[in-house]
């Protein structure tokens, strides 16, 4: 199952919360990881009430129970949350706290490759949560930061979001490969397919020009993404091939996890500032062209 926990102002780290959670003494209700939006968030308006809020802005982590706990996920969730406070901390020390300077809420979102069930709705249409007197500071597929214009506090929402990872890697590998899917989230039985399609396409094949032609063929029918984790994952017959693609999602994620804490961490720092600004990076492309952004420890391509 999956779960999301009611909003709370918490006073604890994020590790501290998620054990909380485990042992079931928040008040929590389970529901799909896509029905999203139906917690009980207080508004900015209502934490601006409680300035020491701004220290401990409200986390909640939405995911696997059994997905969180010792993984670079998890390490993310530690890092970036310990990130923001450390920012309001050194803004406070400094006599510069803003309002446009603050946090007031925080979502992790855990998105899984292989999902059993999920749902036809866009994970990142989902997230467009906004009032009236709400606007975008950052749109991305990766991190989308709210701001309340009246007040500059700030609300954001963080997607580890594995099948993103893989587009990342597809664009940062080749910029303009066409046939390149979308971060929405596939049923498992639709990515087995996939497998089995390249399995008796490419697989069984000796290499040279042969190989080159079938791999051209299952390129037409299986989004790039997964041909590149496909490509990189160990060709091997001897054993099930999607143990193998398994490993390679899980090889990709450790070696990119450091790089992809980093380029979430620039892009926060694009809404710390005084600037009005509205940031959109449909792609990593996009998002790697700014000045401030740094991806050189995200780029991936050995998997074995």
């Amino acid at each position: 199952m999956m779960f999301i926990c009611r909003f709370c102002a918490i006073f604890c780290n994020a590790r501290q919360l998620r054990e909380i959670c485990y042992f079931g003494l928040l008040d929590c209700i389970y529901i799909s990881i896509f029905t999203i939006g139906i917690s009980n968030t207080a508004s900015a308006g209502d934490l601006m009430k409680d300035k020491q809020n701004f220290d401990n802005p409200a986390v909640t982590i939405i995911g696997y129970e059994d997905g969180l706990k010792d993984s670079e996920f998890d390490a993310y969730v530690d890092s970036i949350t310990d990130h923001i406070r450390g920012k309001m901390r050194s803004d406070k020390e400094h006599g510069a706290a803003k309002p446009n300077h603050m946090f007031a809420q925080t979502r992790f979102f855990y998105v899984p490759l292989f999902n059993r069930k999920v749902s036809g709705e866009s994970l990142s249409s989902s997230l467009r949560e906004m009032g009236q007197d709400e606007e975008f500071c950052i749109e991305s597929p990766w991190i989308q930061v709210i701001r309340n214009k009246n007040s500059g506090v700030l609300r954001a929402d963080f997607l580890w979001n594995e099948r993103q990872f893989l587009i990342d890697q597809v664009l940062l590998d080749s910029p303009n490969t066409a046939n390149l899917g979308t971060g929405k989230p596939m049923k498992e039985q639709e990515i087995d397919g996939f497998i089995d399609d390249y399995e008796e396409t490419v697989l069984n094949v000796p290499f040279g020009e042969e190989k080159e032609a079938a791999l051209r063929d299952v390129s037409k029918r299986v989004p790039a993404e997964f041909v590149w984790l496909m490509v990189r994952a160990w060709q091997t017959t001897r054993g099930p091939f999607q143990s193998e693609i398994r490993s390679a999602i899980h090889e990709l994620i450790v070696k990119a996890a450091s790089g992809y804490t980093n380029l979430t961490k620039d892009a926060i720092g694009l809404c710390l500032t005084k600037s009005n600004n509205h940031y959109l990076f449909p792609n990593i492309i996009s998002f790697s062209a700014h000045d401030k952004v740094k991806i050189d420890d995200y780029d991936i391509n050995e998997l074995r």
